[in-house]
């Protein structure tokens, strides 16, 4: 098998990556996005919006990135995360549903999962050590793709770690535009 693609090399050193099997328009909605749109520039829109400094809300970029699964991507973590609330990742995975988000920025890197609406479970992905609600068979999936002796980044383990969550390989396909998304107003 390939190694995963590294996302920072892609979207730089900030980001954060979430996949859920709802559909666009619901995840969005729970999301916060009041006004969705289709973003074909939603990349440029994004990267334009940290170098001015927009202070209005957080662009939250989503798509189908396979049948039934949903990728959100934010890039503005300056206020912290959307995609890591765990209420939210339980929120969206509720009904037998499953949320799995990963962030990276220059100092830290994490992995919320939640299953069936329940509490989430916590990865660090420099050293795999798990935390919070346990789910075997998620454990037995990221057992089998990665370890702490492999040779691949922490944000590598990131595309892994969703992978034991959700059955999707993110690919850098997958990051690329065309999008649709909308602002989450700060509060």
């Amino acid at each position: 098998m390939t190694d995963p693609f590294d996302p920072t090399t892609l979207l730089g050193e900030g980001w954060c990556l979430l996949v859920t099997d709802m559909p666009v328009d619901a995840t969005l909605e729970l999301m916060g996005v009041a006004d969705e749109r289709d973003l074909p520039d939603g990349l440029g829109q994004a990267s334009t919006r940290l170098a001015n400094g927009a202070d209005d809300g957080v662009l939250l970029l989503a798509k189908q990135v396979r049948p039934g699964r949903t990728l959100v991507l934010e890039l503005d973590g300056l206020t912290g995360w959307v995609g890591m609330d765990p209420d939210l990742l339980a929120e969206l995975s509720a009904g037998n549903g499953v949320s799995c988000a990963a962030f990276t920025d220059p100092n830290n890197v994490e992995v919320l999962t939640s299953f069936n609406g329940e509490p989430v479970t916590s990865l660090n992905p420099r050293s795999l050590r798990r935390w919070g609600a346990e789910n075997t068979d998620y454990i037995s999936a990221l057992t089998a793709l990665t370890s702490p002796d492999d040779h691949l980044s922490p944000t590598q383990r990131t595309i892994l770690a969703i992978q034991a969550a959700t059955n999707v390989r993110l690919t850098p396909q997958d990051v690329t535009d065309p999008w649709t998304g909308g602002l989450v107003e700060l509060p």
